[in-house]
Order: structure tokens, then sequence, then C-alpha cells
């Protein structure tokens, strides 16, 4: 009976953790697939609250913003490039990590905060470094889906992708609603 219990809350968990689901048009809303972001409600906490909350997450998790990487405009909107390594495989005894080019739109309201993730590419920096993007476009020799829109290059970023993007949102709700007391 515990086993049951511990399944589906568990399943309850997964579901309202996970935030995105990566396709050949880009990001998508997991559960409404029409919609390319994701609305949070942070009952209580006002517009200006919840963005100084957000900036200071983004501050403190990411470095070297400065210039295109970062811009605000208060307390309304937050864009956000970030470069985010991770490792794609292990061969040989040896780590190949990839960089994942990622743009984050955050947009506030009183109570409100809406996020849009942008796929901008993964870059491979080893041999002829390589930037793979979400789908072919005619000059790139690697894409993360075909023309048909089929995953290509799993093992490369599709999964790593989701994953950072989720891990980011995921992290984000949590500083948002940290008890700051002491």
């Amino acid at each position: 009976m515990n086993k049951i219990f511990t399944i589906l809350a568990l399943g309850i968990f997964s579901i309202s953790t996970a935030q995105f689901k990566l396709t050949s048009s880009n990001y998508i809303n997991e559960i409404d697939p029409s919609k390319n972001y994701v609305v949070y409600e942070f009952q209580g906490l006002s517009q200006k609250q919840i963005f100084d909350k957000v900036k200071m997450y983004i501050h403190s998790n990411f470095k070297y913003l400065k210039g295109d990487g970062y811009n605000e405009v208060e307390p309304g909107q937050i864009k956000l490039i970030t470069n985010e390594d991770f490792i794609a495989r292990k061969s040989l005894g040896m780590t190949f990590s990839y960089i994942l080019n990622t743009t984050y739109e955050l947009n506030f309201k009183d109570g409100k905060m809406m996020i849009k993730p942008y796929f901008n590419y993964i870059n491979i920096p080893y041999g002829v470094n390589e930037q793979v993007y979400l789908t072919y476009n005619g000059s790139s020799n690697k894409s993360v889906f075909k023309k048909n829109g089929k995953i290509w290059l799993e093992d490369i970023g599709f999964k790593n992708a989701e994953n950072t993007v989720n891990n980011f949102v995921i992290g984000l709700k949590e500083s948002i609603t940290k008890n700051e007391d002491w």
C-alpha cells in the first residue's frame, strides 16, 4: 500500500514540476501545447517583489551576463540569454560537455510570472566548434530535429536541453517561494 502512495506522490510531483517540452518549433507548455509559455502564480507577492527575487536568483546563478546577456525593464520584464554547460557524453574516460544557449523571457504582474524559453543553439566546442540548431536549415550539418520533426540528435542535447530549462524554472520557483524569515 505504501508503494502505491509513493508512486502516486512521485507522479503528481513530476507532473507539477515538468514545465516545458522541446519540439521542432521550440519549447512548448507541456500541459497546454498550444502555448509557448507557462504562467505561475505567487499569491500575496507584488510585481516588484517577484521581479526582485527573480533578479537575485539570476545574478546568483549566472555570471558574465553584461551586455546583451541581460536586459530588464523594471519591474515588468527580464530577458536573459544564458550559456549553460552540460555533460553530453563520456567516452574513453573523457567527459564531453556542450554549451546550451537559451533565451528566457520573464514577464511579471502582481502575483504572477510568465516564463517563455527559446532554444537558440548548442555549441560543441570540440574539433571544429560546431553549433547545433533546432531544425536543419540547409547550412548546418547538425540539428536536434529532422525536417519531418522527428528527433535526430537525441544524444547531443535533446533531453539535456529540456532538463536544463526545466531545472532553471524549478530553481526559480523555489527561490521565489522560499521563506526569508530568520
